[in-house]
Formats: structure tokens, sequence, C-alpha cells
């Protein structure tokens, strides 16, 4: 039998339909907590000793004791510092050349700042990254996680 790309995707969409799996049971994408960015879902959301980056982040609804945990997330794991500026790498090591980090968070953004080397003698520059940017940091079923690492 000869299987074609039409037929694979019409095998494989239901199973990618919104509200399926336990992440949400209503359907209502709204209602999603498996995977939601920081700002909308966590709070008390700080930064500890440069890199650990705490959060108490809503659970899924649909488990018993749905309220918040707390959370924690090595950010050395998740990000790195490429010539001065934050990306995302796993593992990232941006500690080991950044320092005086610090986290803004608004109703609609978490961001980290800090100074990072541009390399050996070559100073520092500012860098800041959306810690949200394609929901690299989240919160997965309570915890924070960075594409799909945590701590």
């Amino acid at each position: 039998m000869k299987t074609t790309f039409a037929s694979l995707l019409a095998a494989i969409l239901p199973a990618l339909a919104i509200g399926q799996g336990t992440g949400n049971p209503s359907g209502n994408p709204s209602d999603d907590y498996s995977k939601q960015p920081l700002s909308i879902s966590c709070n008390n959301i700080k930064l500890r000793e440069g890199r650990y980056l705490d959060g108490d982040c809503l659970e899924p609804p649909s488990w018993p004791e749905h309220g918040t945990a707390s959370s924690e997330l090595d950010l050395n794991g998740c990000l790195a510092n490429y010539g001065g500026s934050l990306s995302y790498a796993r593992p990232g090591g941006f500690a080991d050349s950044c320092s005086d980090c610090v986290v803004h968070v608004d109703a609609r953004s978490a961001t980290l700042a800090c100074e990072c080397s541009k390399g050996q003698d070559k100073g520092t520059a500012h860098s800041e990254w959306d810690l949200e940017e394609w929901h690299y940091i989240q919160n997965t079923n309570g915890q924070l996680t960075c594409y799909h690492y945590q701590d």
C-alpha cells in the first residue's frame, strides 16, 4: 500500500486538535495550562543568584489539587552568551560570562537583562532577552521549563 502525504496528514491531524490531551479538558484554548507563557500563568517571578528563575505557577485545572506550585529553573541550562548577546542554547552556561542579571515582568512579558562579556579583553555589553520568545521558557503543568528542560 502506497502512503501519500495527504493520507498521512489525515491520520495525524485529529491527534493535534486543540483540546486534546490532559492539559485542556474543556477544549477552550484559554484553559490550557499545560504550556503557558510566564506572564500569564506565573506569579512572584524573580531571579535568584543571577541564574535561577523562581515563580509560583498555575497547575492544570484537571489536577485534583489545582492551585499553584513553587517552581525553580536554572536558566544556565537554557541560555548562552554569544559575544555579549544572550540567546537560547542547551546547555547554555550564560552565567559564566554574564553578571548583574535582573528579570523584568509585566502583564505581557518577562525579560532577562544582563551585562555580558563580549570576549576576552573586549569589555561587556548590555543584553536583554525575552524569556517568552517562541514560548521557549514556559509554565509546563505548574513547573518552569525551557524547551522541555526542567531543573
